[in-house]
């Protein structure tokens, strides 16, 4: 469509270093004030990205419950899935995952961020899953630095645990 949503915020570290993601504003706009918020936001000092360096998605599958031991066998198969369309499309592969207090934890690096993302929620959603997941971009703020955006659910507000 020729409308999209514009949310606003901020993305922080707690005291536990764990991101906090605020929307302060949600609104929908047309294509055609894109440039001109664009050119605000490069006048008052923001980047337009942070992928200079690679590219990552983090997508966190969260558990149904704490007892949830099948998320690890949910982990696997989610990932050889993601990895597999990813090389298909020469977009991107598998680099890394794991298991933490948020939930199943895959990491792919990606050379095109929108269709990465589009096939990704495009696998979560035929499994069945894309509702409990968060997927999350890497925002690059120096080589060996970053902090992340959650990107799926649009409006997500709150804290996202990286382990």
């Amino acid at each position: 469509s020729s409308s999209f949503n514009l949310i606003e915020g901020e993305i922080r570290f707690n005291a536990y270093f764990n991101t906090v993601q605020t929307i302060t504003n949600k609104k929908i706009i047309s294509e055609s004030n894109i440039d001109s918020i664009k050119s605000s936001l490069q006048e008052k000092g923001y980047h337009e990205n942070f992928d200079s360096f690679e590219k990552i998605v983090f997508v966190q599958i969260q558990p149904k419950n704490k007892h949830d031991i099948q998320i690890l066998d949910l982990r696997h198969s989610i990932e050889d899935k993601v990895h597999n369309i990813l090389k298909d499309n020469e977009i991107g592969e598998w680099i890394a995952g794991d298991l933490g207090p948020g939930g199943a934890n895959m990491l792919f690096e990606v050379r095109h961020w929108g269709r990465a993302i589009s096939l990704i929620m495009k696998i979560l959603n035929q499994e069945g899953i894309l509702n409990q997941s968060l997927i999350v971009k890497r925002l690059n703020t120096s080589k060996n630095d970053w902090n992340y955006k959650i990107i799926y659910p649009i409006d997500y507000e709150g804290v996202f645990n990286q382990m």
